[in-house]
């Protein structure tokens, strides 16, 4: 057989046998073994009616050998038992055999089948079908339809049939409608799907895929009709929605982030060397109070920037077992503070103990964007609610969170609400419906990520006239380990010489602030560029380094690097590692280093001169 007719028969979805004058299998393509479940080589050579004794007396039998001895091709159907199938059998005689090609109808049959069955029994049928199916007349009006379908649209059978196609389908999705009908009666197409939106009898709008074909009864002069078949998909596209919105936003947080990570560098900086300028004056110089203007022009950037890192989910958290009601009641003076009188704040306790994990300065920080909301929503007076609570999370939960448990915290006011497109955008970076120079539009977007972060997440129910309720669902926290002994405290150790101190950092500006403020406090100060660089300074310096200072992110070789080089140099090196987000850290809130001492940028000179002697004296204990 030649190559290519063999690779066409073995590439075929018919199964195909070739059989000699004896009855023997000559040829059987993969199909064909599939279907009798036999490997071909199996087969080839042996007798048809050996191997398949219960096909003798069969309508197949009969047909063979009516085609052998006819030297006619025959064509029949059959039932095959066995597989619960239909086939349609292709018998071709030639000088050396006969051919047969099986084509399954199974589906064909059972339609016809279908067909023949009673009105009722296709009533029934049509009636209890899940799927939502309408029929059209010629004209626009609905002729027929099932009991899905009109579950799906709040009517009863007669009232449809009272009613077009456009009656329930939505103003602005009438036109696409009708053009696409109008080619399908015409006979531009065979069928269609589409995309719509219905309209309840409630009022409510659905949306819905429809898949719509023309039909004909095949009576001679019979007009057409049209029958649609509605899948309901307003979750789907809801959920949808809710993805791409989370996918918009991580998009953004990532920008926000990276600039933010970056200004940091430059408050760093100006923070620094303002501290230096303010010590250096004396305390009668003018200059200090211009000087520190730009100091508190600076620390408002670096609130700003944590704004923006915890939008971006990169901010440094620093999670803990916190129990809500103990958290909340810690909280609630200072909550009180930013309230008018006119506005009462009530805090509802749970009458269980809720412990999440969460980092409790920033869970603070967004109960108090949360309660500004709410204050600004209810300027004629009104109360806010704050409850924790625990609750139990579902698939499908319109907050998007994992299925578990949560330790959840509202926020509800009975103020003046959102509207359908403000609360579409409630989460967007520097969005706000407050006066220009009044917010900044990141309260919301740094609790959306503040949640995310923590392994949560943030849901926001709203209605104009009925107020706002946001919810916060945190990470349950584990059982408390029993507290380990602490060991005693040494102190800080006194020192005879100034401490060598390698500062390790990329950045030039902030190398140079480092160096000048540890330099005017009395250390030792070697300076390198990156990690590479250090490892040079460390071996100039014989090892004589009291403290490292590193960041974490540098070219030639990282912070996490340098130290387990050093540290395999000298296990007991003390370490403060300096970063700007969390993607300097890995899974965000685990410090990266064993027995380090974190600093996050931007920070003053208080911080640094901090961190490097808590170092030492870590090292000396």
């Amino acid at each position: 057989m030649p190559l290519a007719l063999a690779d066409a028969l073995e590439r075929m979805t018919d199964a195909f046998v070739a059989l000699d004058h004896d009855w023997r299998y000559v040829y059987v393509n993969a199909r064909a073994g599939e279907l009798f479940g036999r490997a071909p080589r199996d087969l080839v050579g042996k007798h048809i009616w050996t191997e398949f004794p219960e096909g003798v007396g069969q309508p197949s039998h009969r047909a063979y050998e009516q085609a052998m001895a006819t030297q006619r091709p025959v064509v029949f159907e059959e039932y095959y038992a066995p597989w619960d199938r239909w086939f349609e059998n292709r018998c071709f005689p030639s000088p050396d055999g006969l051919t047969v090609f099986f084509s399954e109808v199974s589906e064909r049959r059972r339609a016809e089948a279908a067909l023949r069955d009673s009105e009722a029994r296709f009533r029934a049928v049509f009636e209890q079908s899940p799927l939502a199916i309408a029929i059209r007349g010629d004209g626009d009006r609905i002729v027929d339809s099932n009991a899905a379908f009109r579950a799906l649209l709040g009517y009863g059978a007669d009232e449809l049939r009272a009613l077009t196609v456009n009656d329930i389908t939505h103003p602005d999705d009438r036109a696409a409608n009708d053009v696409l009908a109008e080619e399908l009666r015409a006979g531009k197409r065979e069928g269609f799907r589409l995309e719509k939106r219905y309209l309840r009898k409630d009022g409510r709008v659905i949306e819905a895929s429809i898949t719509v074909a023309a039909a004909r009864t095949g009576k001679p002069g019979a007009s057409p009709f049209y029958v649609a078949m509605v899948e309901d998909v307003t979750e789907r596209r809801e959920a949808e929605r809710r993805l791409r919105d989370a996918q918009r936003l991580e998009a953004v947080g990532r920008l926000a982030g990276g600039v933010a990570h970056d200004f940091n560098n430059l408050l760093a900086v100006v923070l620094s060397f303002a501290d230096l300028a303010i010590e250096s004056l004396p305390a009668d110089h003018p200059a200090r109070a211009d000087v520190g203007e730009i100091r508190r022009a600076a620390e408002r950037g670096a609130a700003l920037t944590r704004q923006l890192l915890a939008f971006g989910r990169k901010q440094i958290l620093q999670p803990r077992r916190v129990e809500l009601n103990a958290a909340l009641a810690e909280s609630e003076r200072m909550l009180r503070r930013i309230l008018p009188p006119e506005v009462a704040l009530h805090v509802v306790p749970s009458p269980v103990p809720v412990h999440a994990r969460v980092d409790p300065g920033q869970l603070q920080q967004a109960l108090l964007h949360l309660v500004v909301n709410a204050r600004d929503a209810t300027p004629g007076g009104g109360t806010v609610m704050i409850e924790p609570a625990l609750a139990e999370v579902g698939e499908g939960h319109p907050s998007g969170a994992a299925p578990g448990p949560y330790a959840t915290v509202s926020v509800r006011d009975r103020g003046s609400g959102m509207d359908d497109a403000t609360r579409a955008r409630a989460f967007d970076p520097f969005f706000t419906t407050k006066p220009q120079g009044v917010g900044t539009g990141l309260g919301l977007p740094m609790v959306h990520g503040f949640t995310a972060q923590s392994g949560g997440a943030v849901t926001l129910e709203s209605a104009p006239g009925e107020g706002t309720t946001v919810t916060l669902y945190l990470p349950v926290a584990a059982p408390e380990a029993p507290a380990a002994k602490a060991a005693p405290a040494l102190g800080r150790a006194a020192r005879a010489t100034p401490a060598s101190v390698l500062v390790v950092e990329d950045e030039a500006h902030v190398r140079r602030s480092i160096v000048r403020i540890l330099g005017r406090q009395g250390f030792r100060v070697i300076e390198a560029r990156h990690g590479a660089d250090a490892l040079l300074a460390w071996d100039a310096e014989r090892g004589a380094v009291d403290v490292l200072v590193t960041d974490l992110v540098m070219p030639e070789l990282g912070g996490r690097a340098l130290v387990e080089r050093l540290r395999a140099l000298r296990p007991a090196l003390p370490v403060v590692v300096v970063s700007g987000y969390a993607g300097d850290v890995p899974n965000g809130d685990e410090p990266p280093i064993a027995h380090a001492r974190h600093l996050e940028k931007p920070f003053d000179s208080a911080a640094l001169l901090a961190a490097v002697e808590d170092a030492l004296a870590d090292g000396a204990s």
